[in-house]
């Protein structure tokens, strides 16, 4: 692999600062929500009814299928059409550093003694 002809490292990773996409995403495609409203009322049109009644017709059957179990289709379009939900994870212990009381060794690996433990605080 030549990284002058193909802008990738040996490993297959982009050189820093090449993009894999210089020209960008073409102003005229459209994301996923766009499509899914054209999709929306184009089936009420060839159906003689409203947006809102496809709409409706689409949530029955994820209300369906959800009733069963089977939660996909319903995450699927929240996901792409209202975006995903925010998930927040705090790992830092309302935001102080966790401090390892196990001596750096992984948790896997500490016994639980007290040997190779410092009660000083790391940098």
């Amino acid at each position: 692999m030549n990284p002058e002809t193909t802008g990738r490292n040996q490993d297959g990773t982009f050189i820093k600062g090449v993009s894999g996409n210089p020209a960008g995403r073409p102003p005229e495609s459209l994301n996923f929500k766009t499509k899914w409203l054209i999709f929306i009322d184009k089936i009420a049109k060839q159906n003689g009814i409203t947006s809102d009644d496809v709409d409706e017709q689409l949530l029955a059957v994820a209300f369906k299928q959800m009733k069963s179990g089977d939660f996909r289709y319903w995450k699927d379009i929240q996901d792409r059409v209202y975006g995903t939900a925010i998930q927040n994870t705090d790992v830092t212990s309302g935001g102080q550093k966790i401090t390892p009381i196990y001596g750096g060794l992984s948790v896997q690996g500490y016994s639980g003694g007290t040997e190779g433990i410092s009660a000083q605080k790391e940098n």
